[in-house]
Order: C-alpha cells, then sequence, then structure tokens
C-alpha cells in the first residue's frame, strides 16, 4: 500500500499548485515521472515536453528512495523526498531565467504552507524540513531559450503498520 501514498501526495502537490492563481500561466503542472527531465540537463527537460506544454512543473515523490522509522508501537514515519522540476522556454536567456525563477519562487511558498496541520496533502502528511532550489540551467536550442529548475523538499507521512 506504501505506493498508493505516494501517488496521493505527487497528485495532492499537483492539484494545490493548479489551484495558485500565481501560476495560472504554467500550462503544465503534472504528477507523473518524465524521465528525461530527472537528467537535470535544461536541453533533455525541453525534450520531455511539447512546447504547447510549457512553461511545466512535474511533480514526483517517486524519484528518490524515503526514509521510514517506527514512530510508536503501531505507526511508521515515512520522510519522502519530493522534486519539483520546472521547464520554461522563450526568446531571451534573461527572459526564461526569470520565468523558472518566478514559478520557482511560487512553488517554495506553496510548499511553505503544507507545514504544519493541514490535510492537502492527506491526513498525518505535511512538508517539513528545508527546501533546497536550484539555480536554473540555461541552454540554447536553435530556436530558442530553455531553462530547467528545480525545487526539492521532503514530505513527513504517518501511517499505521500494516497500512
Amino acid at each position: 500500500m506504501a505506493a498508493d501514498f505516494y501517488t496521493a501526495i505527487d497528485a495532492a502537490l499537483a492539484a494545490h499548485l493548479r489551484q495558485l492563481p500565481a501560476l495560472a500561466d504554467v500550462r503544465t503542472i503534472e504528477a507523473n515521472v518524465r524521465d528525461k527531465i530527472f537528467a537535470e540537463s535544461a536541453a533533455l527537460g525541453v525534450q520531455a515536453f511539447r512546447l504547447d506544454e510549457l512553461p511545466a512543473v512535474n511533480i514526483s515523490t517517486q524519484v528518490s528512495p524515503a526514509a521510514s522509522r517506527p514512530r510508536t508501537a503501531d505507526r511508521l514515519t515515512y520522510e519522502i523526498p519530493v522534486f519539483a522540476a520546472i521547464v520554461t522556454r522563450g526568446g531571451s536567456a534573461a527572459d526564461v531565467r526569470e520565468q523558472a525563477r518566478a514559478i520557482q519562487r511560487e512553488i517554495e511558498a506553496a510548499l511553505h504552507t503544507l507545514r504544519g496541520a493541514n490535510t492537502v496533502l492527506g491526513v498525518n502528511c505535511n512538508i517539513t524540513g528545508d527546501l533546497v532550489s536550484s539555480p536554473p540551467i540555461l541552454t540554447q536550442t536553435e530556436a530558442a531559450f530553455v531553462a530547467i529548475a528545480t525545487v526539492e523538499g521532503t514530505v513527513f507521512k504517518s501511517v499505521d503498520k500494516g497500512a
């Protein structure tokens, strides 16, 4: 059943980000894994999306291993890495860099609001620890500049043993 809550967290994060007015211009906010994104290369990142899908955000809790430990005799806690990849495309390096940074800042702010007691990510589930953001990596394709930036954090999830 553990895989079920990973998928549920991914879907909840994507749904939460889609509702934010500041991200209304982001064409694609999704929770499925696109392999080419995780090379953290702007050239590969843009290949993961069609041009009409950009700018895009891809959220996943299924890229890195999660730690688990007993919390009480009948509960386990999971520390699940969450990874958001941001891909932008435009006519100038400055424009795509700023667009990636603006989206990155909004995602950081949204994740910080998911700390503590809330039910956006599900019962007994919230963001914990520090967020780590990469500076946008830029590349130039034949027709445009492309940037890929990331935001990484940790989701804390507490579950009953055997769930």
